[in-house]
Formats: C-alpha cells, sequence, structure tokens
C-alpha cells in the first residue's frame, strides 16, 4: 500500500477547499490537524473533520509529513513565511499559497535545501482543464508562428497567479513596465511594457473591498496572445479557449483557401457551470492535482528546478507591478440586489 501523507492545514478561509480535496484524495493523505488561532470557525473544520486543533507549530505530533499554508504572507498583511520557515526547521514539507515576495521565497527554499525538504508555492489555477489546455496550445504557437503582442487582464487578488500563468505558457523573461500609468478611467489601471522583447498591454482591476477580500472582482484573468496567424484568447478563470485565425481576404490558390477554416474555434470549454459547481468540483479538483505533484516532488526527493526558477521569477514581476501600480483602491460596493441572467433574458424595456 502505498505511503499517505500526513497532512495538516494551516488556516480554514481558503483552507476549507484544502481540506475538502485532501477528504477526496483519502488514498494518498490522512488529515491529522489544522492549525489555527482557536476562532470558532476553525473549531467547527476540527470537529468537522475530527482531527486536532493545533494554536502553534510546538504541539505538533513528530510524524507529520505535510503542511498546506493557506494563510496571508507578508506581501499581503500576514505571517506566512513565518509559519512555512518554523515548519521547514521542523522537518515538515511545506505547500503555500501565493502570493510570496521573492526574498521570502529563497529563504523558504534555502531551509528546505538544507533540511532536504520539498517547499513550494502553489498556483491551482494552472491544472483547470481550459488552463491546461490554452497552455499546450500556447507552447504549440510559440513554436509555429510569431507572437507579436499580449493583452492580459486580471484582478488585483489573482495578479501574481496571473503572471505565473503567462511563464507556464512560456511566455518567460523579465517584465518591464513603461512609467506611465493610466488611472481614473473606471475599474482598471492601464500599464504597458513588454516581457522580453514582446509588447504587453496590462488591464489591472486593482481595486479590492478590505471587509471582502474576493468579492467584486471584474474578472479573475484574461489573456489574448495576438501571433501572426491568429488570436489565442482564454476568456476567464472558468472560461473558453478560443482560436480565431488572422483573416487574410485577398484571394488565394485554392490548396492554401484561408477561407475554408472555421473563422472561430472554442478549443476548450468547461460548459455550463454554476458558480458554487465550479468551485466545488472543478477547483477541489485543482487543488488535488496539486497536492499529487507535491506527493510526487517528496517521494523523487528532489525540486524541480525549473518549477522553482519559474515561481523566483514570477515573484520578481508581481513586484514589479505591485510597485509600479501602487496600492490597491478600497472600495466598499455591496450590492442588496444581485442581477441574475433570468433578469436580462426576461426584461422588457
Amino acid at each position: 500500500m502505498k505511503k499517505r501523507l500526513k497532512t495538516v492545514v494551516c488556516g480554514t478561509t481558503f483552507g476549507e477547499f484544502y481540506l475538502k480535496a485532501l477528504e477526496e484524495a483519502e488514498l494518498d493523505f490522512q488529515i491529522v490537524g489544522i492549525i489555527g488561532r482557536g476562532s470558532e470557525r476553525t473549531l467547527n473544520f476540527s470537529k468537522k473533520y475530527n482531527v486536532p486543533l493545533y494554536l502553534n507549530i510546538g504541539e505538533l505530533p513528530l510524524d507529520v509529513d505535510l503542511a498546506c499554508v493557506i494563510v496571508r504572507s507578508e506581501g499581503t498583511g500576514g505571517d506566512g513565511t513565518e509559519l512555512c520557515a518554523a515548519l521547514l526547521n521542523r522537518g515538515i514539507h511545506v505547500i503555500q499559497e501565493q502570493p510570496v515576495y521573492q526574498k521570502h521565497l529563497y529563504r523558504c527554499y534555502k531551509i528546505a535545501r538544507e533540511k532536504k525538504l520539498i517547499y513550494l508555492t502553489a498556483n491551482l489555477y494552472s491544472n483547470l482543464s481550459n488552463m491546461e489546455s490554452f497552455a499546450m496550445y500556447a507552447k504549440k504557437l510559440n513554436e509555429l508562428s510569431k507572437l507579436e503582442y499580449i493583452s492580459a487582464s486580471f484582478s488585483t487578488q489573482l495578479s501574481y497567479i496571473a503572471l505565473d500563468l503567462l511563464a507556464i505558457c512560456g511566455i518567460s523573461g523579465d517584465l518591464k513596465l513603461d512609467n506611465g500609468v493610466i488611472k481614473g478611467l473606471g475599474p482598471f489601471d492601464i500599464l504597458c511594457g513588454k516581457i522580453r522583447s514582446i509588447p504587453i498591454l496590462i488591464e489591472f482591476n486593482n481595486q479590492l473591498n478590505p471587509q471582502f477580500p474576493d468579492y467584486n472582482m471584474h474578472l479573475m484573468y484574461s489573456f489574448k496572445f495576438y501571433y501572426e496567424d491568429g488570436v489565442l484568447l482564454i476568456s476567464d478563470a472558468y472560461g473558453d479557449v478560443i482560436w480565431r485565425p488572422r483573416t487574410y481576404i485577398k484571394e488565394a490558390k485554392a490548396d492554401v483557401d484561408i477561407g475554408k477554416e472555421t473563422i472561430y474555434e472554442v478549443l476548450n470549454s468547461l460548459k455550463k457551470t454554476s458558480i458554487s459547481d465550479f468551485f466545488q468540483t472543478h477547483w477541489i479538483d485543482s487543488i488535488k492535482a496539486e497536492l499529487i505533484k507535491m506527493k510526487k516532488y517528496i517521494a523523487d526527493g528532489n525540486l524541480d528546478v525549473q518549477r522553482v526558477n519559474r515561481e523566483l521569477s514570477t515573484s520578481k514581476k508581481w513586484e514589479i507591478l505591485q510597485k509600479k501600480a501602487g496600492y490597491a483602491k478600497f472600495i466598499e460596493t455591496n450590492k442588496n440586489k444581485l442581477l441574475f441572467l433570468d433578469d436580462i433574458k426576461n426584461f422588457k424595456g
């Protein structure tokens, strides 16, 4: 029987999804505890999963294999790095939720290397089937056609993830942003620059409701890659992947007639999915996939150097973006009445 990793979860707000994913992956993982501050929410999850609640790392048993650190890092007002460092020093492998400052990544990787442990930051969105498809097609097109321009739109909450996803698609290199930032034209800041030599336009939804940090995002992320031969698009984290060939109106030879091409092709779709179903199925599955990757790294006993370098590069890009765009604008939008699709369809004017 393959070894089940004895796992603790630190933080239960977003950590709730990790607990569910670990429970579903029970053949590979065993939840043996929750680390928290003793809130009613944390106590309820401790009872739900029938595991101990630990108020500090010193209380943990010595046989814990893995810790999922789902608390804010120092980059977003928390103390996640200190928690990761303490867990690593105790001999526990760690997977941490992003974003993480580059200097903190270096610190955790240094401890992990010294202790012969695995430390990684998670990018759950990379495991969604539509994002996997987008990355696959992007890598093919990077070889087949010239990438001339990137249009990227994302929220401040997903900014680190979005920059990492670009790297996963093979768009590597330093991010250089122009000095001017366009602000005040609605919910998006506009930034221009280059990744390597590729021009990039960034629409940055740099707004945040401090009471509900994950509320009110206009979108999670959206990418358009403009190649010489067409546009590859992913419309959102749960959106379609689309290929639009570049349209040449002039008459071509019969054997190379672009007019025979499908004008607009959906390459991947998560189909019609409710909001709750997305987070309870696709989302949980993506967390499980990331945890399984982590288990494989632990079994192999080696860090994925390519992934480590990608994470360090992403962190650097994120810091450049944050410095250039500035702090998120606080908003208090809280709609009492939500607009549903049926309201739109049934509206008579």
